[in-house]
C-alpha cells in the first residue's frame, strides 16, 4: 500500500472510484481494503492542504513566533540530552 501514496491524487481518485463501482472488483476483500487505504491516503492529503491553507492566513509575524518557540523548545531538549550523555 506504501506505493499508493507515490501516486498523485487525481489518479487516486480514479482507482477508488473503480474499486468501489466495479461489481467484479467491489466484493473482492484486497480491492476493499485497497480502497480504503487510498481513500486513508486521500484524507490525510486534504487535511494537509486545509492545514496549509490555513497557515498562508496567518500573519508572517505569528508564523515566526511559533518557529522561535519550537527551536527554543528544541535547544531545551538538545542541552537536556547533553547534559544525560555528559553525566553518564
Amino acid at each position: 500500500m506504501n506505493l499508493f501514496r507515490a501516486m498523485p491524487s487525481e489518479y487516486l481518485n480514479m482507482l477508488k472510484i473503480e474499486f468501489t463501482t466495479n461489481k467484479k472488483l467491489k466484493h473482492n476483500p484486497l480491492f476493499k481494503q485497497m480502497s480504503e487505504s487510498i481513500n486513508d491516503i486521500l484524507t490525510k492529503r486534504s487535511n494537509i492542504d486545509a492545514t496549509i491553507t490555513e497557515l498562508k492566513t496567518m500573519s508572517p509575524e505569528f508564523i515566526e513566533h511559533i518557529n522561535a518557540i519550537v527551536k527554543s523548545m528544541m535547544r531545551f531538549e538538545n542541552s537536556h540530552i547533553e547534559h544525560i550523555e555528559n553525566r553518564d
